[in-house]
């Protein structure tokens, strides 16, 4: 995998980051636009690239806070098919969440599984309980 384009990559990282204030102030909308706009910077295939990985994660964490829990699942499965994601575990919680929340139960536990093996309890922490509490149900963790 070669390296994006410093310009390119100064420019996504910009926008991400302005993306991140926006999120972290509620302002889904305006943090969405901003990714989709990073994201438009990364050239193709996009999963091929790291950037894509955050991006589409970030995307997917947008649509979660908003309960759009099928955009999520959407976004989060386009990062795992990106460089190193499948051993993310906040990228298997959220699309373990997100599966949950769509009543897709058998692939729901196998990412939220993923996530715990990967980082124990404390990925679920300030979480909903009832994520853990699934898992506790089916297993001694």
């Amino acid at each position: 995998m070669s390296e994006l384009d410093d310009n390119i990559y100064s420019e996504i990282r910009h926008l991400s980051a302005d993306g991140d204030k926006f999120f972290d102030k509620n302002e889904f909308l305006q943090a969405l636009k901003l990714y989709d706009e990073a994201l438009k910077l990364v050239p193709l295939p996009k999963t091929e690239w790291d950037a894509s990985k955050w991006l589409y994660t970030a995307i997917g964490d947008v649509y979660f806070a908003q309960q759009e829990f099928d955009r999520s699942k959407h976004a989060f499965y386009d990062a795992l098919n990106c460089p190193h994601a499948h051993s993310n575990p906040f990228i298997n919680l959220r699309l373990g969440q997100s599966l949950f929340e769509l009543e897709e139960t058998a692939k729901s536990e196998e990412y939220l599984m993923r996530a715990y093996m990967l980082e124990g309890n404390k990925i679920f922490k300030g979480e909903n309980k009832k994520y853990i509490n699934f898992l506790k149900e089916k297993y001694d963790l």
